[in-house]
């Protein structure tokens, strides 16, 4: 699982996720829609501690989570 915070074409932020060979793109314009998917990133269960405080902090965090959830996949394997 890859997760990063990108653009869209009309520099809203988006959250790409690729899992299984599929990638989603989650639009993170709304506090309603950051909200749901922190809840989708604290059920990763990574230990690390899922909040939003600017695009750039959020930004940081997905890349966080992204290499926690592959060092996981690694350990489990």
């Amino acid at each position: 699982m890859i997760i990063e915070l990108m653009s869209d074409k009309k520099n809203r932020p988006v959250a790409f996720v690729s899992l299984d060979d599929k990638e989603y793109h989650i639009p993170l314009k709304h506090i309603v829609a950051i909200h749901m998917f922190n809840q989708i990133l604290r059920s990763l269960d990574t230990g690390i501690d899922i909040k939003f405080e600017s695009y750039k902090q959020y930004e940081q965090l997905l890349n966080d989570v992204s290499e926690a959830v592959q060092k996981k996949k690694a350990t489990a394997s």
